[in-house]
C-alpha cells in the first residue's frame, strides 16, 4: 500500500469522526491533498486547519490519539494552534486560526472555508483546499518545488 492509499484510510476514519460535530469548519491541505489532486509529492501526513473553535473540538474527538496537545506555535513563517494525532501510523496535524508570512512580513488573513471543494472517498465526505490557494501557500512560504509541481497539475486542466 502505497503512502496515498495508507493516509486515505486514515483520512475516511478521522472525517467521519470530525463530521459527526456539523458545527467544524475544516479543510484538508499540504502533501496528502496535493497527491489527491493528481500532483507527484509524497503523501507523508495529513495536514487539517480549522478555526480556534474546530480547533479544540477536534481535540475533543481526536483525543484518545493524541500526541501533542493544542499548543501556540510561532514559527518564523507559520503561526497557528497546532495538535498532532496519530492513528494507524499516520500523523495527522491539526491548525486551527492558521496564517503564514507572506513575502512583505505581514501575516496572511486567516483561512476561510466557503470555497472548501469537497472530494468524496469511500462515501466519506472530505473538504478540501483548491490547488490554486494551495499553490498561493507554497509560494508564499517560499517551497518553491512543490509549488513548481502543483502549477504542472493547473496547467494540465
Amino acid at each position: 500500500m502505497n503512502n496515498l492509499d495508507r493516509n486515505l484510510k486514515v483520512l475516511k476514519k478521522v472525517a467521519n469522526i470530525i463530521n459527526t460535530n456539523n458545527s467544524i469548519n475544516w479543510i484538508l491541505v499540504g502533501s496528502t491533498n496535493l497527491a489527491m489532486h493528481g500532483v507527484d509529492v509524497v503523501a507523508n501526513d495529513i495536514d487539517i486547519i480549522t478555526d480556534e473553535f474546530g480547533a479544540h473540538e477536534i481535540d475533543k474527538l481526536l483525543g484518545d490519539f493524541c500526541t501533542l496537545r493544542l499548543d501556540n506555535t510561532p514559527a518564523e513563517n507559520i503561526r497557528s494552534l497546532l495538535s498532532k494525532y496519530l492513528i494507524d501510523d499516520v500523523e495527522i496535524e491539526v491548525m486551527g486560526n492558521l496564517q503564514t508570512r507572506l513575502p512583505d512580513g505581514e501575516w496572511s488573513d486567516l483561512t476561510t472555508f466557503d470555497d472548501k471543494e469537497i472530494y468524496t472517498y469511500e462515501d466519506a465526505p472530505i473538504p478540501t483546499l483548491s490547488l490554486e490557494k494551495e499553490l498561493r501557500g507554497y509560494t508564499n512560504l517560499g517551497r518553491m518545488e512543490k509549488a513548481e509541481k502543483i502549477k504542472t497539475v493547473l496547467n494540465r486542466k
